[in-house]
């Protein structure tokens, strides 16, 4: 079973590196991922978006990269990517806000360790069972808070970019709480 993820839409701080990874972003429209709803967690829904975007940017022309992971952390990234002479590392947060600002903390061990650039990857619309989150606009709003109270370091700030993108049903219906709840009465 498959969803999609469209709308891709970036917020950073950094105008000329969000255009950068925009410009990544728009052969990445309609993208295919799978998912499968679990049977613990209130059926969470779970999936590999990280997996299939790094599939799909490679097919846009960026590179695998070797990121040296900070050393005794225990942090470990979705993936690294190299683009533009550059050294990009990922995390999707796909099903918890709560973990936005633990992403923040992980980008400046990354951004310590080597990275360039760190991008967060967020729903705009992640369904469970009592609503919607737009996961996204929180994530812009807590790195704006950090900012406006100096909570990280100046080349955090620089470097982040954050990616929303909506997602939908393989036939285009976004993904709500009563599409979410259809598709776990109807999964195999």
């Amino acid at each position: 079973m498959n969803l999609q993820a469209r709308q891709f839409e970036v917020f950073s701080l950094n105008e000329s590196l969000a255009a950068m990874v925009r410009s990544l972003f728009e052969g990445c429209e309609g993208m295919r991922f799978p998912y499968s709803v679990g049977t613990r967690n209130n059926n969470q829904i779970t999936s590999d978006f990280d997996g299939a975007l790094e599939e799909r940017l490679r097919e846009e022309g960026i590179e695998r990269a070797i990121f040296e992971r900070p050393k005794g952390k225990g942090y470990t990234e979705d993936f690294a990517f190299a683009f533009d002479g550059r050294t990009f590392v990922v995390e999707a947060e796909k099903s918890n806000s709560d973990k936005i600002l633990y992403d923040f903390l992980k980008f400046h061990f990354y951004l310590d360790s080597g990275a360039d650039a760190v991008i967060l990857l967020l729903p705009k619309n992640w369904p469970h069972r009592s609503g919607e989150v737009d996961m996204f606009a929180q994530g812009c709003e807590r790195l704006l808070h950090c900012h406006e109270i100096g909570f990280g370091s100046p080349a955090f700030f620089e470097s982040t970019v954050i990616v929303g993108y909506e997602q939908a049903t393989e036939d285009g219906r976004r993904l709500t709480a009563a599409v979410r709840r259809e598709l776990v009465i109807n999964q195999p």
